[in-house]
């Protein structure tokens, strides 16, 4: 069987892909689709098949885990049926939902007011930027010559966890970015984004935000041109999502070799060292996490935790209530995962996201796969609002939908809080917007009442 297995797992996503053709799922109008199907074929299949395929699976890495190296080709077999039956519950809860036009009462008033809602994003992302500094308890020299999570034990929780939401408000300016027309205005937003890479990717370490505000430009990209009957250049946007793909990719060795670089040169050379950075992410970095987390989370329960039993589930019902007051709320599976694979880590709070196959399993069993039904269904309730007219929601959705997606493959749910913040300051903007036209036009009337024929 070992042997076997490496082309069973070059094979599968072949097959997959030629039934999910014959479905006629095109890109154009399934662009979350595709994304989709992409990072899990990479992550789930060819990159395992590259790194365990000449051992025969004999043992699987899972870099900084007490798990270490994991010798049980019965788990790998089991990750396999398990991801496979769960995308194919995927593509039936994909194709479930029928695309429709809605219709949207809100374009006008979204079109109109889109250069605000583009400044006041960027304003509140840079004020946001600033206070991830301040509120960190550190200076900028402080936070450069530490480790990355010193700041750790000096920050202000909450002040610096609300700075951070206000961060990734960025995300809204860069879906809407190829809307805006002035020139001003995408200088601020430049000035914005030239903020926040150097705050949380330069000092802090952390990749995130960025890369949801590149994807959140390139569904902007998406719809501009859909909305303007253009030809979508899919080429700029494949570009756009390769340069995050290798952004994501290097950063892991830059932000572990930054401390020893002297020049500007040494930066440069370490973003364009690609043999170095690959290597490190595919055999022992975060390319390599996803599976092996998978493996880790089979591997463990449950022969040594018993099952969730969709706990962390129900714990998103329960987000906006903090745990020092509801006792009864649940950990996240990340933290869960954490205790069971490196105790140690986890009493310093460290979390270890055990990958959305690995969650599924976790918390259900082989009935986990049902997530992957729901997961579809979600996708292309996205994606029917992406292929309609502005609103509120679909700025949320092209806006944030890569963050919850990006974090929820990784096996988190964090980015489904960004995204409730995205959706309710939108939704609180618009009001104020309306408010104050209403008045705007009252006022209006009111002169022209008064003034003499």
């Amino acid at each position: 069987m070992k042997p076997l297995l490496s082309l069973i797992f070059i094979i599968t996503p072949i097959l997959l892909l030629l039934i999910t053709l014959y479905l006629r799922i095109n890109v154009k109008d399934n662009y979350l689709f595709w994304l989709f199907f992409t990072i899990f074929s990479s992550l789930f299949y060819f990159i395992p098949a590259i790194n365990y395929g000449s051992s025969g699976f004999d043992f699987i890495q899972l870099d900084s885990s007490a798990a270490g190296y994991i010798h049980d080709v019965e788990s790998v077999i089991k990750v396999y049926l398990f991801q496979t039956l769960f995308y194919f519950m995927f593509l039936i809860g994909y194709k479930m939902l029928r695309s429709n036009k809605v219709k949207n009462t809100d374009n006008n008033v979204l079109i109109s007011h889109v250069n605000s809602i583009v400044l006041i994003s960027s304003v509140l992302s840079l004020l946001g930027t600033i206070g991830a500094i301040y509120f960190s308890g550190m200076s900028i020299q402080q936070l450069i010559s530490s480790s990355r999570f010193d700041y750790w034990e000096t920050k202000s929780t909450i002040p610096h966890l609300f700075s951070s939401y206000l961060q990734t408000t960025l995300v809204v300016s860069a879906f809407l970015f190829p809307f805006v027309k002035k020139k001003s205005l995408k200088f601020i937003t430049l000035i914005s984004l030239f903020a926040l890479f150097y705050v949380e990717m330069m000092i802090f370490g952390s990749r995130s935000t960025f890369l949801a505000v590149g994807a959140a430009f390139a569904f902007g990209t998406i719809n501009y041109m859909k909305s303007t009957n253009k030809k979508i250049k899919f080429g700029r946007v494949i570009f756009v999502g390769l340069s995050l793909l290798h952004l994501m990719v290097v950063w892991q060795y830059v932000r572990y070799n930054s401390s020893s670089f002297l020049s500007l040169s040494d930066w440069l050379f370490a973003i364009f060292n690609f043999k170095e950075a690959y290597s490190i992410s595919l055999f022992s970095g975060d390319l390599n996490y996803f599976f092996g987390a998978s493996v880790a989370a089979f591997n463990a329960v449950p022969s040594t935790h018993d099952f969730l039993y969709g706990s962390t589930y129900f714990r998103l019902f329960l987000f906006f209530l903090p745990s020092s007051i509801v006792l009864f709320k649940p950990e996240e599976t990340q933290r869960i995962f954490a205790s069971i694979i490196n105790p140690q880590q986890y009493s310093i709070g460290a979390t270890f996201p055990p990958s959305f196959i690995g969650d599924s399993y976790i918390n259900f069993g082989f009935f986990g796969i049902v997530i992957g039904l729901l997961l579809g269904l979600l996708l292309k309730t996205w994606q029917i609002i992406l292929n309609n007219p502005l609103s509120i929601n679909k700025i949320t959705v092209g806006s944030a939908g890569f963050l919850f997606l990006f974090l929820f493959i990784r096996g988190t749910f964090n980015g489904l809080y960004n995204m409730i913040f995205i959706w309710i300051f939108l939704i609180g903007f618009i009001f104020v917007l309306r408010v104050l036209n209403k008045k705007t036009s009252s006022k209006n009337s009111a002169i022209l009442n008064k003034t003499p024929i």
